[in-house]
């Protein structure tokens, strides 16, 4: 597993509590399974940016970017997985 995909991993399960780390794989939509919500995206921009020190380009921020830990790691890594 990646660094980035493993921090985001970590990052999800820790805010969301509810969330069985056993179930939660590489394409969990999270979106879909009420995973993340709207208020919790925002927070993930912002990890993003911490995590990666540069600002979240705003045309990267769509919907299909967040659907899976695989879908934010190859839209948000700063190389491909």
């Amino acid at each position: 597993m990646s660094t980035l995909k493993h921090q985001v991993r970590e990052w999800i399960l820790s805010t969301n509590p509810a969330v069985d780390g056993a179930t939660l794989t590489d394409e969990t939509p999270l979106l879909e399974q009420k995973i993340l919500s709207s208020i919790q995206l925002m927070d993930l921009i912002l990890f993003l940016e911490h995590v990666q020190g540069q600002p979240v380009d705003i045309d990267q921020v769509r919907p299909e970017n967040f659907h899976s830990l695989n879908t934010i790691c190859a839209a948000f890594a700063a190389t491909p997985e």
